[in-house]
């Protein structure tokens, strides 16, 4: 993420926010490719590729994230936005019947922990 940040001041949030994921498909792609095989990468996106639409529409709402890191420091910014974690736990309990809610609720309250501390401390 401190590359994140360095990139947003050099630019604008809005700026690398937008094109930020086209780059990193565009370096990325030619090594999957390699990797997979032509014919296997052709297969794999036009059986994926209807699913992958809306994340990647959720994806897209990046500009915000990358606005809020040239504002605050990037741990800060981080650690805040990981505290949410605590709620998507007990939304897949209540609206998802996820089960062990225990052992996800520990980890959820120890991040949450972490990020009271940085808010009281830092």
């Amino acid at each position: 993420m401190v590359l994140g940040k360095l990139a947003v001041e050099h630019s604008s949030s809005a700026f690398f926010g937008a094109t930020y994921y086209g780059a990193l498909v565009q370096c990325l792609l030619p090594v999957i490719i390699l990797r997979q095989g032509w014919a296997s990468f052709g297969t794999a996106v036009r059986t994926s590729a209807r699913a992958a639409v809306l994340p990647g529409k959720f994806d897209a709402a990046a500009v915000p994230h990358f606005y809020a890191l040239s504002m605050a420091n990037a741990a800060y910014m981080i650690a805040v936005k990981r505290s949410s974690l605590l709620i998507g736990s007990f939304y897949g309990f209540l609206f998802f019947g996820e089960r062990h809610i225990r052992e996800r609720a520990a980890g959820a309250v120890l991040m949450f922990a972490g990020f009271v501390l940085i808010v009281l401390f830092a």
